[in-house]
């Protein structure tokens, strides 16, 4: 409902809007350029290779720390809180 009220809108999308993930795909279909299936699957194809970008690039990032996580959440709470004030006191 949303991509097809946005493409009766008398506004015009920016081709950056256009190209968002789903967007694209669905707009492909309302446009009878693709079926719904196939809309369906390219944009869970390029979700996942969006995500996988994204996990490539937070890894190289060396500002991030990663943080294991199994069990009660309060021992990672205690890491998360520490690296906090770690870093506020580093300013």
């Amino acid at each position: 409902a949303e991509v097809e009220g946005l493409l009766n809108s008398s506004e015009v999308m920016s081709h950056t809007a256009r190209q968002a993930l789903g967007y694209k795909e669905l707009a492909e279909h309302l446009e009878g350029a693709t079926s719904l299936d196939e809309a369906l699957d390219t944009a869970k194809r390029r979700t996942r290779r969006f995500a996988r970008r994204q996990q490539r690039w937070f890894r190289r990032d060396p500002r991030i720390v990663w943080l294991e996580h199994q069990g009660s959440p309060e021992p990672l709470e205690e890491v998360a809180w520490e690296l906090v004030e770690r870093h506020l006191d580093h300013k």
